[in-house]
């Protein structure tokens, strides 16, 4: 029984102590146990010492040190970083690539500067023990095979090679061209660059280009002659006119010279032109013209051009149209009204009552794009003129336009009083008012040593005529008469002028008196012959 008892006890005991210890320790990223810190299980209260993996130093000053407690490690603050190999060396003419730093593992590359060639290796590592490898050194290129050119050499005496960056400038015997670049320069993979130029003897033949004028250049053509060429009138150029001699001949080639033609214009509708081929010449005129009833739009002569076009474009036949007609005052158009009339379409005018068609009545539209004849207008009529008796007018109508004149006349012993002309007037009536025929006496008669005044073709009814004797003379009946009614004079003319006896005894008496009354008939016979009529007073009836 008591032996039981201290066995479970033992066993009571070490299971206490097997949960008082510690498995291996979990540790932060590259720190690690020392070897001899190296267990599977850990008592409590034992410790162990922590360091830093190959390649990797301590990042904090803290305690290495961690302790079993009650089957837990004491937590520690030690870390680790990796260990730097320092900075490189410079490489004198080249230097290094660093990507991944300093640092332990980190891989860098060495380059050379342009000119210069690596030796050994480019590649160095960061290792435990530090950098890979050893310094890198870079070395001047050279050039060391100078080449040679036929008909030509080197402008000085070459060196027996050239480092990188050094040039070397040639130059051609007499009488020939250098081809390519005079001077050449040792590059940076040990050759001379570009390639070593070539000396030629260049000559062009006269380029012979057929409808074509030179207007540059002379021969002979050598290396980089030029020459100009222009086309003839009326031909158009193929390539370019201006040629330079080079190594393989005229650059660019030649040209070539084509005459200028211009296609038969597309289809004319509702017209011809003239002249009608396929193609025609530069400078070439085509005439144009539209049948009848259609207009040309656009130039009626085209011309063809060094375009091989026609210029201006060709026209087009468009039917003639007419605006609507103007309108007329005082008239209308009898047919629909339209906005725009074709070629032979007619209108007519009428007018209004009290008014006539003066023109035209029928207008048609022509080929101008006008109505023909002009509109015609309406003129205010008025019906015959008045009649006036004893008289009558010229011209007879049936009706007068406005402006239109007629001229009264009276029958033979009438004669008109008031205007001869009357006109047909705005308002439809004649103006002035018409005149009337007043009856008239023919000249009375003349009478036997005697005269009448005044002395008229015709006479108005009232007007008077005077009668007169010379000296020795008695009027034989009344001195003054009157035109009357009827175209008679009243009272009757006198018949003659008498001889006054009794005057002529007084005047026998003497010889002297009968001499004083001849000249004095004389004189008084001289003066009325030819003489004007003049009114007289009234002797009385």
């Amino acid at each position: 029984m008591l032996c039981n008892t201290f066995l479970l006890l033992l066993f009571l005991l070490k299971a206490v102590n097997i949960r008082a210890q510690c498995q291996r320790p979990t540790l932060p990223d590259k720190v690690i146990l020392k070897a001899d810190s190296y267990k599977e299980i850990y008592e409590k209260d034992s410790t162990a010492k922590l360091e830093c993996e190959p390649g990797y130093t301590p990042a904090t000053f803290v305690s290495r040190t961690i302790k079993c407690l009650g089957g837990i490690w004491t937590e520690t603050k030690f870390r680790c970083k990796k260990k730097s190999c320092g900075a490189l060396k410079d490489i004198p003419n080249g230097r290094y690539l660093i990507t991944e730093g300093i640092e332990f593992g980190a891989v860098v590359k060495a380059e050379c500067n342009l000119g210069y060639e690596l030796y050994g290796s480019d590649t160095r590592v960061c290792k435990l023990n530090g950098w890979t490898g050893r310094d890198i050194e870079c070395e001047v290129v050279k050039c060391t095979e100078v080449p040679t050119i036929a008909n030509g050499k080197p402008e000085e005496e070459p060196y027996s090679q050239y480092e990188f960056g050094q040039s070397i400038s040639y130059r051609c015997n007499k009488d020939f061209d250098m081809f390519g670049d005079s001077t050449i320069t040792c590059s940076k993979d040990g050759k001379f660059q570009p390639a070593p130029p070539e000396c030629l003897k260049i000559s062009c033949a006269r380029p012979e280009i057929p409808d074509a004028t030179r207007t540059e250049g002379r021969s002979p053509y050598r290396y980089k002659s030029t020459v100009r060429y222009e086309c003839n009138r009326g031909y158009k150029m193929n390539g370019e006119g201006y040629l330079v001699c080079q190594k393989d001949g005229w650059v660019p080639p030649p040209p070539n010279c084509t005459m200028v033609t211009c296609p038969k214009p597309s289809v004319f509708d509702n017209g011809y032109f003239s002249p009608d081929k396929e193609l025609y010449k530069y400078e070439e005129k085509l005439t144009f013209s539209c049948k009848k009833g259609f207009r040309l739009e656009g130039a009626s002569e085209i011309v063809c051009t060094m375009d091989e076009i026609f210029k201006p474009p060709p026209p087009r036949c468009v039917v003639v149209t007419c605006p609507t007609p103007q309108s007329i005052s005082n008239g209308r158009i009898n047919d629909p009204i339209l906005n725009i009339y074709n070629y032979g379409q007619t209108v007519t005018y009428s007018c209004m009552e009290g008014f006539r068609l003066r023109g035209e009545s029928r207008l048609s539209c022509i080929e101008t794009g006008k109505f023909h004849p002009n509109p015609p207008t309406c003129v205010r009529t008025c019906p015959g003129p008045p009649v006036i008796a004893n008289g009558e007018f010229d011209p007879v109508l049936v009706r007068y336009d406005s402006g239109q004149a007629v001229t009264y006349s009276c029958i033979k012993g009438f004669r008109l009083q008031g205007a001869s002309k009357v006109s047909c007037s705005e308002e439809g009536t004649f103006k002035p008012n018409p005149p009337e025929c007043v009856e008239t006496c023919p000249t009375p008669p003349t009478i036997s040593n005697g005269e009448f005044d005044p002395h008229l073709k015709q006479y108005d009814q009232g007007q008077k005529v005077t009668y007169s004797c010379p000296v020795g003379y008695r009027l034989n009946g009344f001195s003054t008469i009157i035109c009357s009614k009827g175209g008679k004079y009243h009272p009757p003319p006198p018949t003659q002028c008498e001889l006054h006896w009794g005057a002529i005894a007084i005047f026998t008496t003497t010889p002297l008196a009968l001499l004083a009354l001849g000249g004095a008939l004389f004189l008084r016979n001289k003066k009325n012959a030819g003489k004007v009529a003049v009114k007289t007073e009234e002797d009385g009836l």
